[in-house]
């Protein structure tokens, strides 16, 4: 985990997709060297076998995925036909440009669904080059995240995505926080404990933010009256928004409207 940071520096710049397709290995051979001098190469392995990189050996399995960057010799070590979705790029990074040793990353349904994604794009590298480059540096971000976050911690983020979701799509009549708990499938006080440790902030602050932030956004970006906009956020007490809005933001919504925020 102490090289994620130095990792997700390079994905500070959208990638440059060099060769994306699918290879078939281990036909011929049972072993083989690659060397990519200037470029990062992905793998998505859908067969079992050996990858030898730098000074780790990495057990190869259906699911798996591996990410190599640049100068830095590996070893494919094959049992049979071996088959995988690969991707060579190039990344820019600051400078100096940190340094990274190879990722390895065991089968889960995350890298599947990533796969996926980067499958759908492998016939468009000839004639949509910038749509390729963006749905590679989104798979790049996601495998980022497989890294730094846990499989428990993920499912976690997904209940808090799952309640925003419901609290956006319902703000004029949001639920309670029991409701909500109830709706996400936890316990009231699972829900507290599984929200503030994803965003620092209690149920009730939480939902504070979300009401301001689309107060904010429809006061800026709307012609809404400033009572309409309050009954949208679920503020219809229009004195109460008004005091949540000067308290949030420094002024009353008016004046955030005619100051453009």
């Amino acid at each position: 985990m102490e090289e994620a940071p130095a990792w997700l520096e390079y994905l500070r710049h959208p990638p440059e997709t060099v060769r994306l397709s699918y290879g078939v290995h281990g036909q011929y051979v049972d072993r083989e060297n690659f060397l990519l001098k200037d470029a990062w190469a992905m793998h998505f392995h859908n067969y079992e076998g050996e990858l030898w990189a730098g000074e780790g050996c990495f057990s190869l399995h259906a699911g798996a995925v591996s990410l190599i960057p640049p100068g830095q010799l590996f070893t494919y070590v094959y049992r049979g036909r071996s088959e995988h979705l690969y991707v060579h790029f190039k990344m820019r990074a600051a400078v100096p440009a940190p340094r990274v040793r190879a990722r390895f990353f065991p089968a889960e349904r995350r890298l599947d669904a990533l796969q996926e994604r980067l499958a759908e794009v492998v016939g468009y590298r000839d004639g949509d080059f910038a749509r390729t480059d963006a749905r590679l540096w989104d798979v790049l971000w996601g495998l980022a995240q497989v890294e730094s976050f846990p499989r428990a911690r993920t499912a976690h983020m997904e209940l808090v995505d799952r309640a925003a979701r419901i609290c956006q799509q319902e703000m004029a009549q949001c639920p309670g926080v029991a409701e909500l708990a109830r709706r996400c499938g936890l316990s009231h006080s699972q829900f507290i404990r599984v929200l503030k440790a994803h965003t620092g902030l209690t149920p009730q602050a939480w939902l504070r933010k979300l009401r301001t932030d689309r107060a904010r956004e429809l006061l800026l970006h709307s012609d809404l009256p400033v009572k309409v906009v309050a009954c949208e956020v679920g503020l219809a007490d229009l004195q109460h928004f008004n005091k949540l809005v000067r308290r949030t933001f420094g002024c009353s919504p008016r004046h955030l409207r005619e100051t453009g925020g």
